[in-house]
């Protein structure tokens, strides 16, 4: 039998995906779930407008291509950020720019988040509630927060007009349909859903995935979002590879076809959305401030700034371990240990994981196991 590159691709995947239905039919009988009584959940590929403005905006303030001694690496990994940038840098003075910055201080990355409660640009009106959480670090008082944020996204509706983001959005039609060609041809899927759902004990109505091609490579943020029709869990990722770019300036490949950075990712962040919620707990943020005294910085990873996001980075990494080696995948496993080696805590996440799998009986979710985590920060000291 002789396969293409590709199709040779593919037979593999499905022969993974059939070996990972078994693995998870039995873990999951082990819980006692039946997952005929559950529907299969597919990850929908998309596009979102208003995010590719937010992201085209942060391109006008952070530009490490333009760095003083730049990497040929981070060359590679910003071509198509650098493409967008250029594209509207005669605008790097709007007010909208100016704004975000100043805004983004405080916000941090939830800046792009703010993308999923307002209408599509140019209209930018505020079309569901924005939760206590994403307005709390932009001023004590609610109110004034969200005045700030929709003033914040008129200036930019304001921006996608004047540098005619439409005509942009227009001309790169085919880059987002490659980008989710790409991903689409990766994707976990048949009872990937199923598997995340049981394991943390928790459903979402739908599964998102967004690309967002114009940026830097490796780059992911997950959220939930609470609309009419249910509580939707979406990730947005950015590129794994550095693009291709035609001589004619045209992209040939976006940098998706990964299979393992998809699975990577898209189990780091989404499980991110089935523990947050929890982790967010006041009672619980308040016990997991008494132990704020481990937190101790990562060399490497700059972005884990205190103990909160130290904690629940552990417990996204530990979860992406315990999910390779369910799937049978000791091999994965071990590489993600060897890649979060700087990671003292890791090992302690882990066993913790197992204690909560193998004690579903008296913890139904992980919202009822994670006071039993937190405390077992203890242990650390």
């Amino acid at each position: 039998m002789m396969f293409r590159i590709k199709e040779l691709k593919k037979f593999k995947y499905k022969q993974r995906v059939k070996y990972f239905t078994i693995i998870l039919t039995l873990f999951l009988t082990s819980f006692g779930i039946s997952t005929e009584a559950q529907q299969t959940k597919d990850i929908d590929v998309k596009k979102n407008l208003n995010l590719e403005v937010l992201f085209t905006v942060y391109n006008q303030i952070w530009t490490p291509f333009l760095d003083n001694g730049v990497s040929e690496s981070m060359i590679s990994n910003t071509r198509l950020m650098k493409m967008n940038h250029d594209y509207f840098k005669e605008f790097s003075d709007h007010k909208a720019i100016a704004k975000a910055r100043s805004f983004m201080d405080r916000s941090g990355t939830d800046f792009f988040v703010y993308a999923f409660y307002y209408e599509d640009f140019p209209n930018a009106k505020r079309n569901r509630e924005i939760p206590v959480i994403l307005t709390r670090d932009i001023n004590a008082d609610r109110s004034l927060a969200l005045n700030e944020i929709d003033s914040l996204m008129k200036d930019i509706a304001d921006f996608y007009t004047d540098a005619d983001f439409e005509e942009f959005y227009k001309v790169n039609d085919y880059v987002y349909e490659i980008a989710k060609n790409e991903v689409l041809e990766h994707i976990p899927q048949d009872d990937f859903i199923l598997f995340l759902e049981n394991y943390f004990g928790k459903e979402y109505s739908v599964y998102e995935f967004y690309t967002i091609p114009f940026f830097k490579t490796e780059f992911g943020m997950a959220h939930q979002l609470s609309t009419e029709d249910g509580i939707k869990n979406i990730t947005f990722i950015s590129p794994f590879e550095p693009a291709e770019i035609k001589s004619n300036n045209r992209i040939k490949y976006v940098g998706y076809e990964s299979e393992d950075d998809i699975l990577e990712w898209v189990v780091h962040e989404y499980s991110h959305v089935f523990f947050n919620p929890s982790l967010t707990q006041q009672k619980n943020l308040d016990l997991l401030n008494k132990y704020a005294d481990l937190y101790d910085p990562i060399d490497g990873s700059p972005q884990i700034g205190d103990w909160f996001s130290m904690f629940s980075e552990h417990i996204a990494v530990a979860f992406e371990v315990r999910a390779a080696e369910l799937r049978g995948n000791k091999t994965r496993a071990l590489n993600i240990f060897k890649k979060h080696e700087k990671w003292k805590y890791l090992d302690h996440f882990v066993k913790q994981l197992e204690h909560y799998e193998k004690n579903r009986a008296t913890y139904s979710n992980i919202g009822e196991f994670m006071p039993v985590l937190i405390k077992s920060s203890g242990k650390l000291r």
